[in-house]
């Protein structure tokens, strides 16, 4: 086993592995730690986000092909052209909401857990128009898709966005302390003998190797911010598809609404203290 302080100045030598570019060789040590923790986070959060925009874009494509059936098999109805003088087929608004739409979409809830956070509130939400006895049941939504099926629980569920977002301060501060570290091993070997300061010339020499962690560190800083931000917009593009079918497929009734804000009414005036006239 070699001494400690053989160990030492083994690591404080410099060392060009790369072209002419000479820094201390826990400087590129540092800069390899730097790439590994960059690309390890990267490729994991790449990996998680992967299996969500799957599970949504697949979510959005099932939302999409149900109301293609529906307007498939809509009522047509005659429509007369003002500019040909000629009546025209087209399909109206179909207003049922069979509940084996709802039952499609949570079968793929079920093989995709990943959304069953962001999909329970919404299915809890959902709210049955009872029609008369020869008409199939409607479904309405008690408030918007977006109030409901949120993405942050299915970030949360998957990807811990939080941390990830703090990856570029943390390369940037590791990058920066490994410089410092650098220099502190050149400004190390300066002393004075009389007149004359020695121990400059291994600090010059090595000098712009020293700041190297440093640029490392911004570099793989950028990326991973360019890389969460691009990755996180996909998600919330595919998120806001898929509100925007759900709010298609499931309208809001406003009559339950109105319904709501008369009961609510009534019970804070029943609730509600009572005055005497003087």
């Amino acid at each position: 086993m070699m001494p400690l302080h053989v160990e030492w100045d083994l690591l404080i030598q410099d060392a060009a592995p790369i072209g002419t570019l000479q820094a201390p060789l826990v400087s590129w040590l540092g800069v390899a730690g730097l790439l590994a923790l960059c690309l390890w986070q990267t490729v994991a959060f790449l990996w998680r986000s992967r299996h969500l925009s799957r599970a949504l874009r697949q979510f959005s494509m099932t939302l999409q092909a149900i109301a293609q059936e529906r307007r498939a098999h809509a009522p047509h109805a005659a429509v007369s052209d003002p500019w040909t003088n000629r009546s025209r087929s087209v399909p109206r608004e179909v207003n049922s909401r069979d509940l084996k739409d709802v039952h499609r979409l949570q079968a793929i809830v079920e093989q995709e857990p990943s959304l069953a956070d962001a999909w329970t509130p919404y299915r809890h939400a959902l709210i049955t128009d009872l029609p008369p006895w020869y008409a199939e049941p409607r479904l309405f939504s008690s408030q918007p898709a977006a109030d409901s099926f949120r993405l942050e629980p299915l970030l949360h569920r998957r990807i811990h966005l939080p941390s990830y977002q703090q990856l570029p301060s943390l390369l940037t501060g590791l990058g920066l302390l490994m410089t410092f570290i650098a220099l502190l091993i050149g400004l190390s070997h300066l002393r004075a003998e009389g007149g004359a300061i020695l121990g400059i010339q291994g600090l010059v020499n090595g000098l712009a190797g020293k700041f190297l962690t440093s640029i490392v560190g911004l570099v793989c800083a950028h990326a991973a911010t360019f890389v969460e931000k691009h990755t996180t917009f996909t998600l919330a593009a595919l998120h806001h598809t898929c509100v925007q079918h759900l709010d298609r497929l499931f309208p809001r009734n406003h009559t339950h609404d109105w319904l709501a804000g008369q009961s609510s009414g009534q019970a804070r005036a029943l609730t509600a203290p009572v005055t005497r006239l003087s």
